[in-house]
């Protein structure tokens, strides 16, 4: 298993260390971020992959991710311990303690809401609108990955740590 997470938390090290460098530079510059991402002091800002605009005040605390490689790139980053729920799907032990809230598709609603998560890590996916209206409904910030492609997966580890 570490065998297997070693390669995406060296590509997380990597990507991490080198988007702060590049924001402190361009900062000292006046130049603009082109990164989807803008920090000030505790206000994040990031564009999903559903193309919505996430913005939180201040990293969260409570994260409950309904995609399981989201799951396992928060345990890689070492933000494992802001994990408070998993989806059955979910196979990495890293998570095995944690409640299950059902599928990644189709949650049960009220298991999410006995969470109390701060953010919702879920799956970019055209046949679960429901999942994202509820959120909204229910005022629980959620954040949309699409881990299909080695550049979305870049993507997502960059902003799942600029989150974190």
């Amino acid at each position: 298993m570490i065998l297997r997470a070693l390669p995406l938390l060296l590509s997380a090290c990597i990507l991490l260390q080198g988007c702060g460098s590049q924001e402190r530079s361009r900062e000292r510059e006046g130049e603009a971020s082109p990164s989807s991402a803008t920090i000030l002091d505790t206000l994040i800002q990031l564009r999903d992959a559903s193309g919505r605009t996430l913005s939180l005040q201040g990293s969260p605390g409570r994260i409950l991710s309904l995609v399981p490689s989201g799951s396992e790139t928060l345990l890689a980053i070492g933000a494992g311990g802001r994990l408070v729920g998993r989806t059955d799907f979910d196979e990495v032990q890293g998570v095995a303690h944690l409640p299950s809230v059902g599928g990644g598709l189709h949650p049960n609603l009220e298991a999410i809401l006995a969470l109390d998560p701060h953010l919702v890590i879920r799956v970019a996916d055209d046949t679960d609108t429901r999942t994202p209206l509820r959120l909204d409904e229910m005022g629980i910030p959620h954040f949309s990955i699409d881990p299909r492609s080695i550049e979305s997966v870049r993507g997502i580890i960059r902003d799942l740590g600029i989150i974190t």
